[in-house]
């Protein structure tokens, strides 16, 4: 089953996909993707979805840009030290 959706917006990509719900009402998300190829959309769309499917995407409406870092930095599997230094 497909669960998200890719859409060319100028130089970006509009990715937008469903994220699983426990109340059974749908919930839609979309994300700007700045990426230089349809590719790099994919993987970055799919790389949200996993991060969905574990309920490690941050709420949108409630994040701020240190809790998004946070969670982004720890999404990654390696990281040079000035880079993961908070």
């Amino acid at each position: 089953m497909k669960r998200g959706h890719l859409r060319q917006r100028g130089k970006s990509w509009e990715a937008k996909f469903d994220i699983p719900s426990s109340s059974g009402k749908r919930t839609t998300r979309t994300v700007t993707v700045k990426a230089d190829s349809r590719k790099a959309a994919e993987k970055e769309l799919t790389r949200l979805l996993n991060l969905a499917d574990k309920g490690e995407l941050p709420d949108a409406s409630k994040a701020d840009v240190a809790a998004y870092l946070t969670s982004y930095l720890a999404s990654l599997h390696s990281v040079g030290g000035k880079t993961a230094e908070v």
